[in-house]
């Protein structure tokens, strides 16, 4: 453990957040309004890059899940309070981590346990990352979509063994992820205390549309901070 780990483990109070990133070519970027946020608040955050955007090899779903696994066992060791946010097809192995580890809390956006179809996806992609100033317009790799696909069929079943406190935010204007998909989630988990949150006015971009995404941020840390329940 290194000395940043063991003062946060030794002196702080607070948890360690483990940020699951999406289905894109920007890998955790979409997700840097909220990791940026909590790092200036004092928390440990723990990001890890579930796949190589330029490497087409790098294709396996159980490495993808992995990676994001490997996170959370460091947090926990950090910590034994840990929570985990997972965004579009991160939330799907945010999920699947909440029914394996014993982790404080989950957040989900967007959980792309259902999508509308590649083609859509592939366009949606396309758009979002032209959009962004950092972009010189790459494509993930082909072969990746069908990592996707695998992905989702590993977790899917995963939610039913969810018991942690849980938040589901969905935007009613997702072009990506249908609202049933988080309906899925909260339908199915066993968690005692859950929330589902929508959005009227906002897309995929949970975290990067600008007039809602601190308003996304202010929830999860306003439900980080009470214990054993999740504010209504």
């Amino acid at each position: 453990m290194d000395m940043k780990s063991f003062f946060y483990k030794t002196f702080s109070k607070k948890p360690v957040i483990v940020f699951v990133h999406g289905f894109s070519v920007r890998t955790a970027r979409p997700m840097r309004s909220a990791i940026d946020y909590f790092n200036k608040h004092g928390y440990m955050t723990l990001v890890p890059t579930l796949f190589d955007p330029e490497d087409p090899q790098d294709d396996h779903p159980n490495l993808w899940i992995r990676r994001a696994k490997t996170a959370v066992e460091t947090a926990l060791s950090i910590k034994d309070d840990v929570v985990v946010v997972g965004f579009s097809m991160g939330g799907v192995i945010a999920s699947e981590i909440a029914s394996q580890y014993p982790i404080s809390k989950l957040f989900l956006l967007a959980p792309a346990f259902e999508y509308v179809t590649f083609k859509m996806v592939r366009e949606s992609l396309t758009r979002m990352i032209v959009k962004q100033p950092e972009s010189n317009i790459k494509r993930l790799p082909e072969n990746f979509y069908d990592t996707f696909q695998q992905v989702v069929a590993l977790g899917k079943d995963a939610v039913t063994n969810i018991t942690c406190d849980t938040v589901i935010f969905h935007g009613l204007k997702d072009e990506l992820i249908p609202t049933r998909s988080s309906q899925y989630v909260y339908d199915h988990i066993q968690s005692k205390h859950k929330k589902f949150i929508l959005f009227e006015d906002v897309g995929h971009d949970l975290l990067e549309n600008k007039n809602h995404k601190d308003d996304v941020i202010q929830l999860i840390h306003h439900n980080i901070q009470i214990k054993n329940t999740i504010s209504k």
